[in-house]
């Protein structure tokens, strides 16, 4: 039995699409039609027609997404961050989601960091994983149009490395080295540790004696101009993050670290 209200509906309906009302017999038609559709639906679903079917699926993701945008118009921005978190199936997406709640609800978390790297994890990281580290944490917008070729030896490993810049990327290559390199630094892996923990610097094992710099040095400042450091608790949402934080901001050339008492002042 369909009801007044549903005749009504399907009344107001066809009055939106054909931009006037239906005529006294008009609405028989529009019954007839709501009831086989109704008949077809419900012997579809019964037979299993809905499993599987893309269409279906992406009407209904459709739908969702309409949901999520009025929630999120109706709602607390936390509230509205948390519900959309939980509706994400990649964990790393719904973590952000979940980070960006919690902030605007509580502000930065706090307590004491952990500790991701020391002198252990230094020494055991490869020097083209920390080249690796350099070629992320590089700016490319400061980078454009620069092009540096460096040849980095490290003899009491007997590695050597050749450091390119060039279209605002910086890459290593193992084995290599360049015959017309800007630079050629040479220095022992256990004194790069130094620089990749922060304890000292490349100018530093300069002076001491513990690096060699054959051609421009100046390359060396010049890719360091193009690091960009940050610090580990960064926050999710611009306008969250405290006036004093936590962890102070990484240096250029070193391993970011949590804790603060590893790094050189």
């Amino acid at each position: 039995m369909i009801s007044e209200a549903r005749i009504e509906a399907l009344a107001e309906n066809f009055a939106t699409v054909w931009m006037r009302p239906p005529t006294a017999v008009e609405p028989k038609g529009l019954i007839d039609d709501y009831v086989a559709e109704e008949i077809y639906y419900r012997e579809a679903v019964a037979i299993g027609l809905d499993q599987d079917d893309t269409v279906i699926r992406r009407r209904l993701r459709q739908k969702m997404e309409f949901i999520s945008e009025d929630i999120a118009n109706s709602v607390e921005p936390a509230d509205a961050y948390e519900q959309l978190g939980y509706q994400k199936e990649s964990p790393s997406v719904r973590n952000s989601f979940l980070q960006g709640a919690y902030e605007l609800r509580s502000g930065m978390p706090t307590g004491n960091p952990v500790t991701s790297s020391g002198p252990d994890v230094v020494r055991a990281m490869s020097t083209d994983q920390w080249l690796d580290f350099l070629g992320i944490s590089m700016d490319p917008k400061r980078a454009d149009g620069m092009r540096l070729t460096i040849n980095l030896v490290t003899p009491d490993n007997g590695e050597k490395y050749l450091i390119e810049l060039s279209n605002a990327t910086l890459t290593n290559i193992k084995g290599i080295q360049s015959p017309k390199p800007d630079l050629t630094l040479t220095v022992d892996r256990a004194e790069l540790n130094r620089v990749m923990l922060g304890v000292a610097t490349f100018d530093q094992l300069g002076q001491e004696g513990k690096a060699r710099f054959d051609g421009d040095r100046t390359a060396i400042s010049k890719l360091r101009d193009l690091m960009v450091t940050f610090t580990p608790d960064f926050e999710f949402i611009p306008g969250s993050a405290p006036e004093k934080r936590q962890v102070p901001p990484g240096r250029p050339f070193v391993v970011p670290d949590f804790n603060p008492h590893l790094m050189a002042e």
